[in-house]
């Protein structure tokens, strides 16, 4: 599985895992994976663009972080990243994402209150990047 998102049983949260041959395509993934519960399967046209950036001191916070705020802006500011350029700066731990999106949604499919640290796994394994997230919902 490349560049690919699924959704792992959990007995009360949603459980997904990500996995890509980057750290910023798995976050891609990610973030991807994240959208499709908030909205379902829905098309978006990106008409609007937003850059994030982080500084992080482990790979577990930039994916938190990120998946946060992509989890804060669908559900409070209405925006969606559908398009991504992701550089990552591990030397200076160093993280900007410019984003394109969809603005004025389709109403929330699935509301999702945070993304946790519980059972996160941020791994490099056999070529590929690993994300595993829980979100409280």
């Amino acid at each position: 599985m490349a560049n690919e998102f699924v959704f792992l049983d959990h007995t009360a949260d949603l459980r997904f895992r990500a996995e890509a041959k980057s750290l910023g395509d798995a976050l891609i993934t990610a973030s991807r994976g994240l959208t499709s519960e908030i909205l379902g399967e829905v098309t978006l046209k990106p008409n609007s663009r937003r850059v994030f950036k982080y500084e992080y001191d482990s790979h577990k916070q930039l994916v938190h972080d990120f998946l946060s705020d992509v989890l804060f802006y669908a559900q409070f500011e209405d925006y969606v990243p559908t398009e991504y350029k992701i550089k990552i700066k591990p030397e200076r731990k160093h993280m900007k994402a410019e984003t394109y999106g969809a603005r004025h949604l389709p109403p929330i499919k699935n509301e999702i209150k945070a993304v946790t640290y519980h059972q996160m796994v941020v791994e490099e394994k056999n070529g590929f990047w690993i994300i595993e997230a829980v979100c409280d919902i």
